[in-house]
């Protein structure tokens, strides 16, 4: 007498352990790359973020009187006169507001720290020697603006790494009229 096999098909035990073990190892190595793409989309957030407030901060000063002390909006804060021009340190929240208005007035979009009045953002505002007079044209200056971030609220200096370095720091450089 002659036995037949049943017709079941189906997947062993190895199989199944072997499958799982292999979607998880896939499934770590996605997860561990999901924090790496939130880590660079907020870096470049932050730099897309800073190279357009740098963009207004220069527009300003294009736009304000080469006679005003400073040329940043209300809450600039004047830290230092050199030779060439006055340097300016403001702070920014993390969405780009300031603390204040223009008017004065308290900025209710303001998420900063509210008792130091430090924000995400320093920006420091310096005028530099022209080099561009060799040429004969005097009525043009240069403008550095240094962003940093993210920066201590208790003390407004930018926090650093272990060595350190300041973890964020852009430098633009723009020429504007002295007239």
């Amino acid at each position: 007498m002659q036995t037949t096999r049943p017709l079941h098909s189906g997947f062993t035990l190895i199989e199944v352990t072997l499958a799982v073990a292999i979607v998880g190892v896939a499934m770590l190595a996605i997860i561990g790359l999901l924090s790496n793409a939130v880590d660079s989309s907020r870096q470049v957030s932050d730099d897309t973020l800073v190279a357009n407030l740098a963009d207004d901060m220069i527009n300003w000063t294009r736009i304000t009187p080469y006679t005003n002390v400073t040329y940043m909006p209300s809450p600039g804060t004047v830290t230092n006169h050199t030779a060439t021009g006055i340097q300016t340190v403001t702070s920014l929240d993390a969405n780009g507001n300031f603390s204040s208005t223009d008017s004065g007035y308290t900025n209710r979009l303001w998420a900063g720290n509210w008792l130091t009045g430090y924000g995400y953002y320093r920006f420091t505002w310096i005028p530099l020697t022209n080099p561009v007079s060799a040429y004969g044209n005097t009525d043009i200056s240069r403008v550095l603006i240094i962003a940093e971030w993210p920066i201590n609220p208790a003390n407004g200096q930018p926090l650093t790494n272990s060595l350190g370095k300041v973890l964020n720091r852009r430098y633009f450089v723009s020429q504007v009229s002295n007239r």
